[in-house]
């Protein structure tokens, strides 16, 4: 029966049937490769979010510990500020003592004011006054001579080191303060110099 239907059927049917599959088969296709192009551009803007999320998060923590670096920077120089602070109020003290001392050694009858003033061992006032001045001196006295010539003596080796084939005769040449007279050597020496000084006081 069926081969009969077959022979007997409408070729106008059959290819309509035909047609429609085609056009299935193509909307199908069509629908997978949108399908899969949708899928492809989902992963590339996946792929993009999360470098972009791990560049933020590299920059949220680059900026952290910039942050931070500059709060213990900041920290340190406010610190630094209240040594100074005291270290001038504690030099404001001495300046008006010894002003005041001068003013009564200097003045009529000194001896007796003296004595009035710090008592009959007056003189211990002074050497008071005399220690308290040196240690105010000293904590900010330059670096002592020794230290110097360490310092420029290992300057020099590793100058001389750095740059094996230059005429050190020449380039270590010194004026008579002591100077570089060759622009890298004087150079190169004042940031020894800052480094030196920063070892030494942390």
């Amino acid at each position: 029966m069926c081969d009969q239907k077959c022979t007997h059927a409408d070729p106008g049917e059959v290819e309509r049937i035909e047609n429609e599959r085609a056009e299935q088969w193509r909307l199908r296709r069509d629908a997978e490769a949108d399908r899969d192009t949708k899928a492809a551009v989902v992963a590339e803007l996946t792929a993009q979010m999360a470098e972009a999320e791990r560049l933020h998060n590299r920059h949220v923590k680059s900026l952290e510990a910039l942050n931070q670096q500059t709060e213990k920077q900041r920290d340190h120089w406010i610190a630094e500020c209240r040594t100074l602070r005291a270290q001038l109020a504690e030099r404001d003290v001495l300046l008006r003592e010894t002003d005041e001392l001068m003013y009564i050694m200097t003045g009529h009858d000194s001896h007796a004011r003296l004595v009035h003033r710090y008592g009959e061992k007056w003189w211990d006032a002074i050497d008071k006054l005399r220690g308290k001045a040196n240690g105010v001196l000293s904590a900010s006295a330059e670096p002592s001579a020794p230290v110097e010539q360490d310092e420029r003596a290992d300057f020099e080796r590793t100058f001389k080191k750095r740059y094996p084939n230059a005429v050190h005769t020449f380039e270590l040449e010194r004026g008579p303060k002591g100077q570089y007279l060759v622009q890298p050597a004087k150079t190169e020496w004042d940031g020894w110099q800052a480094r030196a000084a920063l070892a030494r006081n942390p």
